[in-house]
């Protein structure tokens, strides 16, 4: 559970630093 929970964790960071870099490459 603890290991899911760090799995997805990460996954919506990186969904978050993407969107933040796109944002600024407008």
């Amino acid at each position: 559970m603890l290991l899911e929970e760090k799995g997805i964790t990460q996954m919506f960071k990186f969904r978050f630093m993407v969107k933040i870099s796109t944002i600024q490459n407008k």
